[in-house]
């Protein structure tokens, strides 16, 4: 498997619908990224990175992304980003990281 860049997320709007409090990508999330969760097609811009405190766990994230709502995905484009990045056979892996747009 790739590399895995996890994140602590703090969205910065109204709830996201999910549950999550940490992220995973097989690439690095710069601020001015957006990814797209392909469950709903609601896209996120990264507006800030930050570090994490240090703890004694030894397999949390090191950094945490703040994040706001950008324009949601058509539901036609979404199902075809869902069949192009095999988005069924990986459900625990939700989030795509966009191109810029």
């Amino acid at each position: 498997m790739a590399n895995v860049h996890e994140y602590f997320w703090k969205h910065n709007g109204p709830p996201t619908g999910t549950h999550e409090t940490s992220l995973r990508f097989t690439k690095p999330l710069k601020e001015g990224s957006t990814f797209a969760d392909l469950r709903n097609g609601r896209t996120y811009i990264v507006v800030a990175i930050s570090k994490v405190n240090e703890t004694d766990i030894k397999h949390t994230p090191k950094e945490m992304i703040h994040t706001s709502d950008a324009k949601p995905i058509p539901e036609q484009q979404l199902m075809t980003m869902r069949d192009a990045h095999k988005y069924d056979a990986d459900p625990d892996w939700p989030y795509l990281i966009l191109q810029p747009i």
